[in-house]
């Protein structure tokens, strides 16, 4: 699913890449891993605060889009909206309960995030 994504926003009218990250094929280029026939000179890291700050320095707006495990959305989705950027959640077998509490958070902080998240109860990918 995030190689879908990495290919759609690069190909995409208005949009850019601006980082990927992942805990495996680090140093991989994300078009190239993507499937794309060009590099886009984007590596994976692995180091989610890193190209966090690096897109809230270098561009006005910026979206996350979050591929992760239900485990780490809440802190993924924290980290965001301290920089500062919006996050989109898609995050299978994601729990209610960690809906109900990105939801507070972002109320609460009254950040420029707005979460949409898909659930499933089944494998979607």
């Amino acid at each position: 699913m995030g190689r879908a994504a990495i290919a759609a926003v690069s190909r995409a009218r208005g949009m850019e890449l601006a980082g990927a990250i992942d805990t495996q094929c680090i140093g991989m280029d994300a078009g190239e891993l993507s499937g794309m026939e060009e590099a886009l000179e984007i590596p994976v890291l692995n180091d989610l605060t890193m190209v966090l700050g690096s897109i809230a320095q270098t561009r006005a707006t910026g979206v996350v889009v979050d591929f992760s495990e239900p485990s780490s959305v809440y802190d993924n989705v924290k980290q965001a909206a301290a920089f500062g950027l919006s996050s989109v959640v898609y995050v299978p077998k994601i729990e209610m309960d960690t809906v109900t509490e990105l939801s507070a958070f972002c109320d609460k902080e009254a950040l420029p995030t707005r979460l949409a998240i898909a659930r499933c109860d089944t494998d979607c990918e």
